[in-house]
């Protein structure tokens, strides 16, 4: 750069020193109170600051209180006839906020060094905001536990709602402004949904215990707002991209899409929404057994549906024309792929084993040693996807946008690796 000296005996040399440091600090209180025993009250709050915040900002009080009521802890509830067949009643209800900070020294006006009319130049790099601060999530929920048969059978539900304020986004400039993108707090995103379990004692005896558990979930997530910003995209491509919009949900697919016509024409819908990044159903489900305290087995799993995928690979396939599968022929060279981007989007439906294991207790069979355990697990041993990938491995590269990522792009990716494991634990 011009003023300074540099050696070049050698080929240019380029070296790079700095020090980034990023504090976040504050005060933190919290308080529990129980009321004869069966119900129970607690409040408290942070007060943080973060020096990625903008030099004119305050620190922000986060404040949080939960109530649980345990209806069948009182005495009078175990005197009633249907105690041992309803044995546990509790609610609960909660509020809390919590932050998400933007990435460190994105608050930062910072420059970068290009070329212009072949002599160095300065731009920027960052514009920099000052007013910057930390999103806040406001969460308020409602739950209810009941459990059956002397808790043998149990059920809980929840219902919640949590709202981000001042939610940081990346938006496109205007072209007129002369500036690069910058972080900003606009807008708002509502996620609500329900939350499901149950867990079974199927088997309880001397030597049988057999437990099964099962959840479900629901997440409705949406763009509420976005502070007057035109819709962006975060993720993918122009034509085919992950866009934030209001009235939609957090990175959704949006492009062309050809729609069948009565008389069997096509026509193409622009901008259309092609559907949800963020699958709005999921859950687990796991089984554990033992025998006589010696054999052990258990298996988990999870699983999701209802969301959309772009099978990025096929794509580029059927554009150097190796792969047609699907793509009607009415389309086929008439016109540009880009026109009919709903034939590369597909569900992102999986359900996967993540571990099983077993393990048995050989006990003191071999001396001198004794509790002598040998057990086998296997990790990722199936994956039953909707398609002929893995939606949950994505390889759109997209825009981290401080903490949200939705993906949604399925494109040079592998699944996770099958792992198998054994293990030999013995005492001496």
């Amino acid at each position: 750069v011009d003023g300074t000296r540099k050696i070049d005996f050698f080929p240019t040399q380029t070296a790079r020193d700095f020090v980034l440091e990023n504090a976040n600090y504050g005060l933190y209180f919290l308080e529990n109170i129980g009321i004869f025993d069966v119900a129970f009250l607690e409040f408290g709050g942070r007060l943080d600051r973060n020096t990625s915040a903008g030099a004119d900002t305050k620190p922000l009080l986060l404040p949080k209180i939960g109530f649980t009521y345990n209806v069948s802890d009182h005495d009078f509830y175990r005197d009633l006839n249907f105690s041992d067949f309803l044995s546990t009643v509790k609610l609960r209800a909660n509020y809390g906020e919590a932050t998400n900070f933007a990435q460190p020294f994105s608050q930062d006006k910072t420059f970068e060094l290009s070329s212009f009319l072949g002599v160095p130049a300065f731009s920027f790099a960052n514009p920099g905001n000052d007013d910057l601060i930390s999103e806040t999530v406001k969460t308020t929920e409602f739950g209810l536990e009941l459990g059956f048969f002397n808790n043998r059978l149990n059920f809980s539900g929840t219902r919640y709602k949590g709202i981000t304020e001042d939610a940081l986004f990346t938006p496109v400039k205007l072209p007129s402004e002369g500036s690069q993108n910058q972080v900003i707090n606009i807008g708002e995103v509502e996620n609500s949904g329900w939350e499901l379990e149950m867990r079974a004692r199927v088997l309880q005896s001397e030597n049988h215990q057999l437990n099964f558990n099962v959840s479900y979930n629901t997440n409705e997530n949406l763009v509420v707002d976005t502070g007057g910003a035109a819709p962006f995209v975060v993720g993918g491509f122009n034509v085919l991209g992950s866009v934030v919009a209001e009235g939609e949900s957090l990175g959704f697919l949006r492009g062309t899409a050809a729609v069948l016509q009565d008389d069997g024409s096509y026509e193409f819908e622009t901008n259309t929404t092609l559907g949800k990044t963020f699958a709005p159903n999921f859950g687990t489900v796991s089984l554990d057994y033992s025998w006589n305290n010696k054999l052990n087995f258990f298996i988990s799993g999870d699983y999701q549906f209802g969301g959309k995928i772009t099978d990025l690979s096929f794509l580029l396939r059927h554009l150097r024309g190796a792969d047609d599968t699907g793509i009607p022929e009415e389309l086929i060279g008439t016109t540009s792929p880009f026109n009919y981007t709903n034939f590369f989007v597909f569900d992102n439906d999986y359900f996967k084993i993540r571990n099983i294991g077993i393990s048995y207790n050989f006990g003191d069979v071999i001396k001198p040693f004794s509790d002598v355990k040998f057990g086998l697990t296997v990790t990722n041993p199936f994956n039953w996807t909707a398609g002929d990938f893995d939606p949950e491995a994505t390889g759109s590269g997209i825009s981290a946008q401080n903490g949200f990522a939705s993906g949604g792009f399925a494109y040079g990716t592998e699944s996770a690796p099958r792992i198998f494991m054994s293990s030999l634990k013995f005492q001496f």
